[in-house]
């Protein structure tokens, strides 16, 4: 690994990180909108499940866990490694992009 392609990479892990809790703070704000003002249930429902698209890898190593409880601190690096992935992935595709 090349040291562009490890910045890139930590790069695109803190963009990811980023848009989770901008995810999960859009999602709160739109679901205390009043119904009877609009009525935003498909739109919340829509985001959540973006939501649990990004959260996918951390999700699968969580049920790993062979606890019936879940330490803090395995929530912790769960979240970092999601992040991790996420952000590998997303420089393999920009990087395989830009030298096609």
């Amino acid at each position: 690994m090349t040291r562009q392609f490890i910045i890139t990479a930590l790069g695109f892990s803190l963009a990811h990180y980023l848009s989770l809790h901008v995810l999960e703070g859009v999602i709160f704000l739109i679901a205390h909108v009043p119904p009877a003002a609009m009525n935003l249930d498909s739109v919340i429902v829509a985001l959540a499940w973006f939501g649990k698209v990004l959260v996918g890898p951390r999700l699968l190593l969580r049920h790993l866990w062979f606890s019936e409880t879940t330490p803090g601190w395995l929530t912790v690096s769960l979240t970092i490694v999601n992040s991790l992935v996420w952000g590998l992935a997303s420089a393999k595709g920009y990087l395989w992009w830009r030298h096609r």
